[in-house]
This record gives C-alpha cells, structure tokens and sequence, in this order.
C-alpha cells in the first residue's frame, strides 16, 4: 500500500491510500484536511477536520471485475439481478448499454400429423440469429397456444432488442 497526493474539493492537503492489487494501484480512500473556510461556513472557527472516505466499490469492481464505476448507481435489473443470488463469487457479465426494447412474435404453425414437417423452437432460433445477429440477446419462449380445431400451435416468443434511439 502507498499513500500518494491527490486533490479533493473541500480538502487541502489531499491524500490517497492505494493498495497493489493484482498487479496495479487501487485507489482505496480518499482523504484531507477540511479547507478551513468551510469549517467557518459551519460556524467551525477554532478546530481543525479531517475528512476521509473509503472506496469499496473499488474493491467490488476489481472483484466482480464491473468495468464502471457508475454501475453502482445503477438502476437496471440488468446489473441488479447478477448480484441477487447472494453466491461468494460472481462475474459480472456485459450487457448492452442501451435500455431493452422486447418484440413479440407469434406465428401459426401447421399440424404436425397433417404431414409437414415438425418444427422445432431452434430452427426459428437460428433464423432469428441470422438475420439480427448481435442486436438480439436471446430469444425466449413465452407463450405457446394450440387451437383446438385445428391442431396448430402458435409459438410466442420475446426478443429483447437494444433501443437505439
């Protein structure tokens, strides 16, 4: 661990501790001496503070290896829900930086025993990853009703897409 300058708004002189961890310095905390004039501000005229704060979200960040600081204050059940299970060691797992936007898609499909072929949820799976490609995280099936007339199923299924604009 190290102590090293650094520079803070209300404090002067301004320190931080780093430590070495996995081969590069870590900001911990931050800390100072409260400018004085603030302390007047307070009505504070014959004492001196010390101010400090400790960075665990650092730590958490080299941990569950999140790129992003900002993450944290994150609302987005994307990044909420991988840390809810509560398990000793998770890896953060990328997602898109835009906000979700789910399209539905529903088709008949013929009855089987009327001699097509049977279809099966991955073909439309691999069509769906063909032709988007990347902008579609996963394909979900949500939904799948069989007419009674008929026989035919129809197969709903949700595709999470990134909003783009």
């Amino acid at each position: 661990m190290r102590w090293v300058d650094g520079f803070f708004p209300f404090t002067r002189p301004s320190l931080e501790l780093e430590v070495h961890y996995q081969g590069r310095w870590m900001e911990l905390l931050g800390s100072g001496v409260v400018q004085q004039r603030i302390a007047h501000e307070c009505g504070i005229t014959d004492q001196i503070g010390w101010a400090f704060g400790i960075g665990l979200e650092r730590l958490a960040m080299r941990l569950y290896d999140i790129p992003d600081i900002r993450l944290f204050w994150s609302e987005d059940r994307r990044f909420l829900d991988q840390f809810n299970d509560r398990k000793p060691h998770v890896t953060f797992v990328p997602y898109s930086k835009y906000p979700p936007c789910y399209k539905d898609v529903a088709f008949w499909l013929p009855d089987a025993a009327g001699g097509t072929a049977e279809f099966h949820d991955n073909n439309f799976y691999e069509v769906v990853r063909g032709v988007a490609g990347d902008l579609v995280e996963n394909v979900a099936l949500v939904l799948c009703h069989i007419c009674s007339a008929s026989g035919c199923a129809r197969p709903s299924t949700r595709l999470p897409t990134p909003q783009l604009s």
